[in-house]
């Protein structure tokens, strides 16, 4: 199977077939021998493509292709794979939300019991972690919304956050309402909208509406901004230019700060001289 290769920009707006910005100009990468999908339904096909800096200087015939490469220029010879535009994301979350899938992974599964097993599982293959991470409950799915009573019964020695498929709501152990200083009596942040669920007599029934459970998350570790936002930046650029994605929109960075605008702040600050640093160094991945 052919495979595909994402190039910045677009090859739309190119008034003349074969057009040349700047006659024979040697290009910094020429890509030939290709299928090339222009977009352009005049000229729907061609089989190379000029690049200098970060403009499209040519696209044809890689017979014509050829006046473009010069002493200094990489030239890739794709045997025939497919070369398109790059995708533009209008909304993605790509530097810090790799946190929200960390863990366990609880999607498929349709019972409690099932996420149990599976949480257990997780647990003793991983005695050395100080406290147990996931994500993917459902509670459609299982016909009842899970309790910390439940997840006490396979880990409480160690705090347990499963985060719901929505990644709003989040389930926890006992320990985890301990080690993330959270007092049975504590206010909701929003009541009806962002709050600590209860039972009928009142008490924490162990899942945490819209973010509520924010502040016990990082209180008991599960967020380590300096190191995490680093790496999972990494790992999700990587991954969306392995797709072809070639430049992003981040609406916000999404991290479990959400609730704290100073935290949140700080996060930021955090994340974009991360990406200044990698755009210096010509090391970023896609335009941001």
């Amino acid at each position: 199977m052919k495979s595909m290769l994402a190039i910045v920009g677009a090859f739309l707006g190119l008034a003349v077939w074969g057009a040349n910005f700047a006659l024979a100009q040697d290009a910094d990468m020429v890509f030939t021998n290709a299928s090339v999908l222009t977009m352009d339904d005049q000229n729907p096909t061609a089989k190379a493509v000029a690049v200098k800096g970060n403009q499209i200087v040519f696209v044809g015939s890689s017979a014509d292709a050829k006046k473009h490469i010069g002493g200094e220029t990489a030239v890739f010879d794709l045997e025939g794979d497919t070369l398109l535009p790059g995708f533009v994301s209008g909304h993605d979350h790509l530097v810090a939300s790799g946190w929200t899938s960390r863990g366990v992974s609880l999607f498929g599964v349709e019972t409690v019991e099932e996420a149990l097993a599976k949480i257990k599982e997780y647990a003793d293959s991983n005695p050395a972690e100080k406290l147990i991470l996931g994500y993917g409950f459902n509670q459609v799915s299982y016909g009842r919304w899970p309790t910390k009573a439940d997840l006490d019964s396979v880990v409480s020695d160690r705090p347990v956050f499963i985060l719901d498929y929505t990644v709003h709501d989040v389930w926890m152990n006992s320990k985890a309402f301990e080690v993330g200083k959270v007092p049975e009596d504590e206010a909701d942040q929003v009541p009806g909208v962002m709050f600590w669920q209860r039972d009928a007599e009142g008490k924490q029934t162990g899942i945490g509406i819209e973010f509520q459970w924010a502040p016990a998350f990082r209180n008991a570790g599960a967020w380590d901004p300096a190191n995490e936002i680093p790496a999972i930046q990494e790992r999700l650029y990587n991954a969306a230019a392995e797709t072809g994605m070639t430049s992003v929109h981040v609406p916000l960075i999404a991290m479990p700060t959400v609730t704290d605008l100073q935290l949140v702040k700080e996060d930021e600050k955090l994340a974009l001289a991360h990406l200044h640093e990698l755009e210096k160094k010509g090391e970023l991945k896609l335009r941001t």
